[in-house]
């Protein structure tokens, strides 16, 4: 059993023989980069991974090789990765710091803002506690019966809804 673990110093592939203690490092990648985020995009069978001044990086063979995809992202720091069918295509979501929402709909290849995020009234009071103290995207989820409903959460700013894959965002108390 092997897993991919997002470090500051990249990310790591561990692995066991059968002993639920014995974890051995049988890999490293993207060495020069802080991992934050992780996913594994069912359909495609591609690896995704959020990078503090680095974006995003995709990889096709298990987290051996590594290929950076961050066109159209106007934010370095990758935080978040989420990602769900919706409209029959695999969409990809990337949350950033300073917060705000990236979507691609090619795989990671192309990002496009998704700017309604930032039009909720607490934007200006999204603050982080330690240094740097900006605000970031630390969760993306869906509603696993509604498609096109996404959560937000900002750290620290508050927790925010869109009914309508994004185009609009409401804020929870």
């Amino acid at each position: 059993k092997e897993v991919l673990v997002g470090t500051r110093e990249g990310v790591v592939t561990i692995a066991r023989d059968g002993s639920a203690t014995d974890w051995r490092v049988t890999h490293r990648a993207i060495t020069d980069r802080h991992i934050s985020a992780i996913i594994k995009e069912p359909e495609s069978g591609l690896t995704f991974a959020g990078a503090f001044h680095g974006s995003v990086h995709v990889s096709s063979d298990e987290g051996k090789t590594w290929q950076a995809r961050g066109t159209g992202m106007t934010q370095n720091n990758v935080y978040s990765l989420a990602a769900k069918r919706v409209n029959g295509r695999v969409r990809v979501f990337a949350g950033t710091e300073p917060a705000h929402l990236f979507v691609s709909d090619d795989l990671g290849a192309n990002w496009q803002e998704i700017s309604s995020l930032r039009s909720v009234p607490s934007v200006p009071k999204w603050n982080f506690p330690a240094p740097p103290h900006i605000g970031h995207v630390k969760h993306i989820n869906f509603d696993p019966d509604i498609p096109k409903t996404i959560y937000a959460s900002v750290e620290v700013g508050g927790l925010l809804r869109s009914t309508d894959a994004g185009e609009h965002w409401e804020e929870f108390p």
